[in-house]
């Protein structure tokens, strides 16, 4: 009887470490992930060839990235595009046909639609208020 409760406790904790371990490799993995979108987010870039990078599924790398950072690959994608796009409409002269194409939009109408669906704004509205404040910052 005390053998079988020692080996059921053992089992338990190498069921346990092993959870651990598979967690710690997964929050891992999202972080080369991420580090990898990072670096090329300027791409054409979708969630299908981070999956193929990564060789593992695409349905598993969304269900896994969004139960550690709260949002799909895409959502990700979008929102680190709109971000550095944002910064190039604030510090930059380039046209908004070339900001898109920086960020890794080739369709310069599509990127303006999600310009917009994320920051409520147009992009040469935002670049436009940008310049205003920083007129007025200047005064």
């Amino acid at each position: 009887m005390q053998s079988k409760v020692i080996f059921l406790s053992i089992l338990e904790e190498m069921l346990l470490s092993n959870k651990r371990l598979m967690r710690k490799a997964e929050k891992e993995n999202i972080s080369a992930i991420i580090d990898y979108i990072q670096q090329n987010f300027n791409k054409q870039l979708t969630a299908i060839d981070v999956a193929n990078y990564f060789n593992i599924e695409r349905r598993k790398l969304t269900y896994l990235f969004e139960k550690q950072m709260g949002m799909t690959p895409n959502e990700y994608l979008t929102n680190l595009r709109i971000q550095k796009s944002g910064l190039l409409l604030r510090t930059s002269n380039l046209s908004i046909a070339e900001i898109a194409e920086r960020v890794g939009y080739s369709d310069y109408f599509y990127f303006s639609r999600m310009f917009k669906k994320m920051t409520s704004s147009s992009p040469s509205d935002f670049r436009k208020h940008m310049k205003d404040e920083n007129n007025d910052a200047s005064y």
